[in-house]
């Protein structure tokens, strides 16, 4: 299964080890799922993840970090596949990436900033819709 994975997720995931989010970063850590990224996503994933308000420690973001980029499907980015989609700017590559690599999800913990719960045969999900899609 691929998705496509926001960095509000990996945020939260790293914030705590418990919760949603992070058995979706076990997940693809055990390989049951696949993430599809590109380089737009790997910039942003490391430029929120370095931030110093989270305190977070950086061997542990570029483990993770070096992780993604090593067993994720890198796809380009389709440029333009969202028009005049009404989705918040910075949240357009996700999508981009979704539709290049045909992913099956988007999680996100900010459903509001895709108007659309269904992208073609993407679903945009939360992490809490995600893994009850698992059960």
């Amino acid at each position: 299964m691929k998705v496509v994975i926001d960095t509000n997720v990996l945020v939260s995931a790293l914030l705590t080890d418990e919760g949603n989010p992070a058995k979706i970063i076990d997940m693809l850590l055990d390989g049951k799922i696949t993430a599809v990224i590109n380089g737009r996503i790997l910039d942003e994933y490391m430029d929120v993840l370095s931030r110093e308000k989270f305190n977070f420690r950086m061997p542990d973001v570029h483990g993770l970090l070096s992780y993604i980029g090593k067993y994720s499907e890198i796809c380009p980015a389709q440029q333009g596949v969202a028009g005049n989609m009404a989705i918040h700017e910075d949240d357009k590559k996700f999508l981009e990436a979704a539709v290049a690599g045909r992913a099956d999800f988007i999680i996100t913990g900010n459903l509001k900033h895709f108007p659309a719960t269904k992208y073609g045969k993407c679903k945009i999900v939360s992490p809490a819709e995600f893994i009850r899609h698992f059960q």
